[in-house]
């Protein structure tokens, strides 16, 4: 059975596993990003290859990373937090350094894949992935291809405009992120802009707070704004969901509420569910173009 080196580049941790052709994770780890010196970067990666590469008889190298990314060429024009690949190629200064073929793809992409792989979408060739964090990240399957766009922008959930605003605070990464919900929540309370709050108590003090249970209310109605318009352009079979607010046990029932408010969803027949790999669904999907 063939096994494939995975790494998820965050903006803050980067994961990377040893992936069996199957999906099932052999072993994995992680370490803290070091974006300030693409020296000690490229040096991180390559010392956890060898390891890898000494210890499994591994057969390629994925890597799922944020940005505007050429799947094709490895070429990041934009990697997020991760500046030091900006206008670069990671697939290519790796490769200087390992024989080993490499694929590579945008964190989004690489996560619908995994569902795809051994998720919530096998068999199914039409779906829409969108996660949702910090901000609103997305992915486009159609007829079992990620949709990539002219130049590779393709998903990018997160621009689409809700609010009538020009300087980008009309954004469902805006107004439907969970950094946007936090940020309606220290506005409410009149908290500092710097001050600590985690999303999971939003949600647990709207339960006793009415006023802050409409605003939790909203933000859901604003979500699922987004998901009817994908519907009624794209015409999935699924949506799926993703991002770690989305493991809440009333998430979806929330957003299936303010969906069938709009008399036009029955129509639209498609079904919504919550992503099967949680934090794990980067560096599954990061191999999955290997197998595929």
């Amino acid at each position: 059975m063939k096994k494939y080196i995975s790494f998820d580049i965050g903006g803050t941790k980067v994961k990377h596993a040893v992936i069996s052709e199957k999906g099932e994770i052999i072993t994995k780890n992680l370490y803290n990003t070091n974006y300030k010196s693409m020296e000690k970067f490229i040096g991180s990666m390559l010392k956890v290859i060898h390891e890898y590469e000494a210890e499994y008889d591994v057969s390629g190298i994925g890597i799922s990373l944020p940005g505007f990314v050429n799947p094709y060429t490895g070429y990041s024009e934009k990697a997020g937090a991760i500046e030091v690949l900006h206008n670069n190629n990671l697939k290519e200064i790796l490769q200087k350094d390992t024989k080993l073929p490499i694929e590579i793809d945008n964190d989004a992409n690489c996560a619908a894949l995994a569902e795809r792989y051994s998720g919530n979408a096998i068999n199914c060739d039409d779906y829409v992935l969108v996660t949702v964090g910090t901000g609103i990240g997305g992915a486009i399957v159609v007829n079992g291809k990620v949709l990539y766009g002219h130049n590779f922008r393709g998903g990018e959930i997160g621009f689409m405009t809700i609010r009538d605003d020009k300087d980008g605070l009309g954004t469902i990464n805006q107004n439907a992120s969970t950094r946007g919900l936090i940020e309606e929540y220290k506005n409410y309370k009149g908290l500092s802009e710097d001050a600590l709050v985690i999303g999971e108590e939003v949600f647990e003090e709207a339960k006793q707070d009415k006023k802050l249970y409409e605003i939790v209310d909203n933000w859901f109605d604003r979500l699922a704004c987004a998901i009817f318009n994908l519907t009624a352009i794209l015409n999935p079979e699924k949506i799926l969901i993703g991002g770690g607010v989305s493991s809440r046990e009333d998430f979806l029932s929330n957003i299936l509420k303010h969906l069938k408010e709009n008399k036009y969803w029955e129509d639209l027949k498609v079904e919504i569910i919550i992503c099967k790999h949680r934090n794990d669904a980067g560096i599954i999907g990061a191999v999955y173009k290997f197998i595929e």
